[in-house]
């Protein structure tokens, strides 16, 4: 036993259980890196349907003649990343328990621009989600 005067909880006799926790986490649809291999899964088509519908519902963008002279790109690779690297969620819900934080889960299927757009922009219509009736058409925002 050790003769240094400082007292711990040991000397003093406190002793506190170690309580293990069981963070075991498990995914219903795996991470993918593009909307080709995402309408396969059930789950990610779903998403992205009510995605593209809330979009539609909100007047995000109508769908428009696509105007002479105008470029307009879709970037799948950049609007498909993923917004949280798997290993920030492992830093924070490690935290989480370290400090025995509440944790509780929160499902965001949208997010939208507070404000206006200064430019104009055109978009082709999302893969997969193209209207059959307008092929030619774009997606003015």
């Amino acid at each position: 036993m050790s003769t240094h005067p400082m007292i711990t909880r040991a000397k003093a006799g406190i002793f506190k259980l170690l309580e293990h926790m069981n963070c075991h986490v498990t995914t219903t649809s795996p991470l993918l890196r593009s909307h080709v291999h995402a309408f396969r899964d059930p789950n990610w088509k779903e998403a992205m349907s009510d995605e593209y519908n809330a979009l539609i519902t909100n007047g995000t963008w109508v769908l428009v003649s696509r105007p002479a002279k105008v470029n307009v790109g879709i970037d799948c690779h950049e609007t498909f990343s993923l917004m949280v690297k798997s290993a920030a969620i492992r830093t924070v819900l490690s935290l989480a328990v370290s400090h025995d934080w509440p944790i509780h889960q929160l499902d965001v299927k949208n997010a939208f621009l507070h404000g206006y757009l200064s430019e104009t922009v055109y978009m082709h219509q999302p893969p997969g989600f193209v209207d059959p009736n307008k092929l030619d058409y774009v997606c003015h925002l």
